[in-house]
């Protein structure tokens, strides 16, 4: 909380963040011609009470409970806390493919890495 104030964490976490990722002429703030990411935040949940610093609110005091509806690239994702034409099942199968994927891969580069270790103490 000392290090930086909310409005600038929002910032970097929007405009910011696309400028750093040299984006910001597509995405990162809500204009015409530009993507539209939005997500609509629930701020009358108790854990968002009071909120006279809407920035440090989302910051402080949001939790992925309080995301009501997400647009992204200006399609609705999600409406008041249900997917819409989103397959979460195929996701989350999708996603565990993905881990075994990378479990594998870790494994052998670790392998390699234990490998070449041993093998440099034994000159």
């Amino acid at each position: 909380r000392t290090v930086m104030t909310p409005d600038k964490v929002v910032y970097m976490a929007t405009l910011g963040g696309a400028r750093a990722l040299h984006i910001g002429d597509i995405t990162g703030s809500i204009e015409q011609g530009k993507r539209a990411d939005i997500i609509i935040v629930n701020t009358k949940s108790l854990n968002m009470l009071p909120h006279s610093d809407l920035y440090a609110a989302i910051v402080f005091q949001a939790n992925p409970g309080d995301v009501q509806s997400v647009l992204i690239d200006g399609k609705l994702i999600m409406y008041n806390r249900e997917f819409i034409d989103f397959n979460l099942s195929e996701a989350i199968k999708e996603f565990e493919d993905l881990c075994g994927k990378i479990e594998i891969r870790a494994k052998k580069l670790t392998e390699d890495l234990l490998r070449k270790e041993n093998k440099s103490k034994d000159i």
